[in-house]
């Protein structure tokens, strides 16, 4: 995560490496979403590659909170929000 927030812009590797990584999680969370929509676990109000790339968002954003002295509490909070999608 270091790498790709300081230097993607700069770095056409890292920058490379940054998508591939992204675009294959969000599209693990989307196969994962269908399964859940179909399953009745996910609501189907949202499009599945919508949804996969903002809890993809949610996951990257909370690593980095994580790294720093946030409240585990708050971290708590902001995770049981986004599992109400």
């Amino acid at each position: 995560m270091n790498s790709a927030v300081e230097l993607a812009v700069r770095d056409i590797d890292v920058d490379t490496k940054t998508t591939e990584g992204f675009t294959k999680a969000e599209q693990m969370l989307k196969e994962i979403i269908l399964w859940g929509q179909q399953n009745g676990e996910f609501t189907p109000d949202y499009d599945t590659e919508e949804l996969a790339e903002y809890l993809h968002n949610v996951l990257v954003g909370l690593r980095g909170m994580a790294r720093t002295s946030t409240a585990k509490e708050k971290l708590h909070r902001i995770a049981k929000l986004s599992m109400n999608f």
